[in-house]
C-alpha cells in the first residue's frame, strides 16, 4: 500500500470533514474542545512505570540475552 503524501492545509480539512460526518457538530466540537492536558496523565504513568524497570531485565527482554 503506498502512502499518499497531503499537504497541512489538505490534510486538516479532510480531517475535519471526516470527524464532523462521524461525530456531529456538537461531538466533534466538544472533541476539539477537550483540554490538552489531559496528556499529562499518560506522561506520569509512563515515569511511574520507569521507575519500577528493571533496566537489565528489560534490555534482556528487548535485545535479548548478552549471554549468547
Amino acid at each position: 500500500m503506498m502512502l499518499k503524501d497531503m499537504n497541512d492545509k489538505d490534510l486538516m480539512e479532510k480531517g475535519l470533514k471526516v470527524l464532523f460526518r462521524e461525530l456531529g457538530s456538537t461531538d466533534a466540537i466538544r472533541f476539539l474542545s477537550m483540554p490538552r492536558g489531559l496528556r499529562e496523565e499518560g506522561v506520569q504513568r509512563h515515569r511511574k512505570w520507569q521507575k519500577a524497570l528493571d533496566k537489565e531485565v528489560f534490555f534482556a527482554e528487548v535485545f535479548g540475552s548478552q549471554d549468547e
